[in-house]
């Protein structure tokens, strides 16, 4: 009977460590397939160079292979310099110490592909414990188009901008409630108020007559009701 029993409770454990292991693979293969599926280049690191990456690494960078990635160095996948005129080896090693020691860090940087070309980035690193040593993983998001928009952006404000100070017309706009927000300089000569104090009043207060403020007030009830 305790031949039986103990010949049970083995099989019982084989049965259990069989069901744990199973697990761990489908784990494994679900975190392997959102690694290599992510649009951001995800990359492994320890302190004598990049231990893996997924696949879009390899695509960013212009490497020929992953195996061709993960001989590069750091210096490889980065200009010389930063736009603020600092060394990129030891701005980035500045940035792995602080999320070596805090945990995570998060900046944006300028990287280099393998034809040359930079491009501007959202870099992260996480800090963990991997097979005895403490590594970093980065997470890259090519921001390109994001800059190009916001450029896009920048370009039409200024040319607004631009457009409405050149004019000898008052040019004034103001939110719903009636709050100034932009005011040009010709606005500035004919009403006798400079763009900050405007920013500070309303419109509808300035330009309409005080006999007409009450109805104002009260068509501006009704419309938001």
């Amino acid at each position: 009977k305790n031949l039986t029993a103990s010949r049970d409770r083995l099989n019982q454990e084989l049965a259990e460590r069989k069901l744990v292991v199973e697990e761990l693979r489908r784990s494994e293969a679900q975190f392997k397939a959102i690694y290599e599926s992510s649009s951001d280049a995800m990359v492994l690191m320890a302190d004598d160079g990049f231990l893996e990456c997924n696949q879009r690494a390899v695509e960013m960078f212009g490497a020929a292979s992953k195996a061709e990635f993960l001989k590069l160095k750091s210096e490889d996948i980065q200009p010389l310099t930063q736009p603020d005129g600092e060394n990129s080896v030891f701005s980035a090693g500045v940035h792995a110490q602080w999320a070596l020691q805090n945990g995570s860090d998060r900046f944006e940087w300028i990287h280099r592909r393998a034809n040359g070309e930079c491009f501007p980035a959202e870099v992260s690193f996480s800090a963990f414990d991997f097979q005895g040593r403490r590594v970093l993983h980065s997470t890259v998001r090519d921001i390109t188009e994001r800059r190009k928009m916001e450029d896009a952006l920048r370009e039409r404000e200024e040319t607004f901008r631009a457009m409405t100070q050149s004019t000898s017309s008052a040019i004034m706009l103001a939110n719903a409630d009636g709050q100034i927000t932009f005011w040009n300089t010709s606005a500035e000569r004919i009403f006798g108020y400079s763009a900050e104090e405007a920013l500070r009043l309303n419109l509808y207060q300035l330009i309409a007559p005080g006999k007409f403020h009450k109805t104002q007030s009260r068509v501006k009830s009704n419309a938001v009701n």
